[in-house]
């Protein structure tokens, strides 16, 4: 995927889904060391809010976080980089009229 700037950029998002027939705590566990976060990190990743764990990655990198976070039990979501989804939705200013001449 690309756009007219360039390569397009990725966010990875966490909402604490998990993979089916995965445990909470073990997939917690998992993502814990995988992040080396601390309990605090934790609630915030697990609250059922979306989380953005990593941004403005190329599809290469994003899809290794996807990976690495499916074999922990987490289901995550790689969407385009919320930078680059601003800057296709910011209209181009029109152009102010020439003054008659």
């Amino acid at each position: 995927m690309s756009d007219m700037s360039g390569t397009t950029k990725f966010d990875v998002v966490f909402r604490g889904d998990i993979a089916p027939g995965q445990k909470v705590v073990d997939v917690r566990e998992r993502v814990q060391k995988l992040f080396k976060a601390d309990e605090q990190q934790l609630q915030r990743l697990f609250s059922g809010r979306p989380v953005t764990i990593r941004s403005a990655l190329d599809q290469a990198q994003a899809e290794q976080y996807e990976q690495a976070l499916l074999q922990a039990g987490a289901l995550v979501e790689v969407k385009p980089s919320r930078d680059q989804v601003k800057e296709r939705e910011t209209p181009v200013p029109a152009q102010e009229p020439s003054a008659p001449r």
